[in-house]
């Protein structure tokens, strides 16, 4: 679900380039170690200094239709900025909400870690966790 979605974004700005750079990114290796994101923050092709935002779409799409959780959601200022945003929107039936499962170290074992460990303010929304386990065993329960 995170690479459709990461496709449908890209598509979506190449109709409507923002004044700012973004890249898109794709990574595979998560579960290996986080390979990927460990390579690209080790060989990126701009400064890390000047990455503003690491949006990680991984798993999106699944559990509750009201609420998004949002890995990490404490470990930088853009969980602050979507809770505002949230909150400005009451349209959009959203609440926004910490990694009930902190346990399980979602935060640590996702490939934004890779970019939070640089200093790259990161941003996890995911609807993966209600319902579904990371590694084999019985699922997280809601």
């Amino acid at each position: 679900s995170g690479t459709a979605g990461v496709l449908a974004l890209a598509e979506a700005f190449a109709l409507a380039p923002p004044k700012r750079s973004v890249i898109f990114l794709t990574v595979s290796g998560e579960e290996h170690g986080l390979w990927g994101s460990a390579w690209f923050v080790e060989n990126p092709p701009v400064p890390v200094g000047r990455m503003v935002a690491n949006l990680n779409l991984d798993m999106i799409g699944r559990n509750w239709k009201d609420s998004i959780v949002v890995i990490g959601i404490e470990h930088s200022d853009l969980g602050t900025t979507a809770a505002l945003t949230a909150a400005a929107h009451d349209e959009l039936g959203i609440a926004l909400m910490r990694d009930p499962w902190p346990q399980e170290n979602f935060f640590g074992r996702s490939d934004h870690y890779n970019f939070a460990r640089r200093g790259v303010p990161v941003f996890g929304p995911s609807r993966a966790a209600a319902g579904f386990s990371p590694r084999p065993g019985p699922a997280c329960a809601a």
